[in-house]
């Protein structure tokens, strides 16, 4: 869920300056953030909503339309283990499997 909350972080900061049109940070240069906590901008009422906000509330809706959280397994349910013991010199010199 994570990797969507991206588009609401940006379009809430979308008000900020040096935004290009889909939200990110133009510079990240110390001085500029120096000089904007120095002004102290206030936000306007209203955000401009970035590109991938859309798509990125609909995966949030899609994730969380159960009532209740799916059931995974987080244990495995077999408990076959192999190994396999190899040559890696590219020759082939003493391969076996």
């Amino acid at each position: 869920m994570v990797p969507f909350l991206k588009g609401l972080h940006l379009t809430l900061d979308s008000w900020r300056e040096d935004r290009d049109e889909d939200g990110w940070r133009l510079t990240n240069a110390i001085k500029k953030k120096i000089d904007y906590l120095e002004k102290r901008v206030k936000p306007g009422k209203f955000v401009t909503m970035v590109t991938r906000f859309k798509d990125d509330m609909e995966a949030m809706l899609h994730l969380t339309r159960h009532k209740e959280p799916p059931k995974i397994p987080i244990r495995p349910t077999n408990s076959l283990a192999t190994y396999h013991v190899g040559d890696a010199s590219g020759s082939g010199y003493g391969a076996t499997l």
